[in-house]
């Protein structure tokens, strides 16, 4: 979940979901994370439920998300790094 509209930057809050192997909900959260784009803030989603998933010891995540450029980017050569390092901590 990310709360912008359009191609802009602002204050953005985003959140996320996790769930087991078998959908149940396990845990979600919501936060503020200050002014950026939405691309950025789609890719701090990405980042917090990963996260999530790996604190509560889950290695073998399915990741979903309806951002087509999130989805480029992972893709992508370059990943989802672009000028930051917003999933970098999660390689190690």
């Amino acid at each position: 979940m990310v709360l912008a509209r359009g191609n802009v930057t602002g204050a953005a809050t985003t959140g996320c979901v996790v769930r087991n192997h078998e959908g149940v909900w396990i845990l979600g959260i919501a936060k503020s994370i200050g002014t950026c784009s939405i691309v950025e803030a789609e890719r701090w989603r990405v980042l917090e439920g990963l996260q999530q998933a790996w604190d509560i010891g889950a290695r073998k995540v399915l990741l979903e998300t309806d951002s087509l450029m999130v989805v480029s980017l992972l893709k992508s050569q370059q990943g989802m790094y672009g000028d930051n390092t917003l999933v970098r901590p999660l390689e190690d």
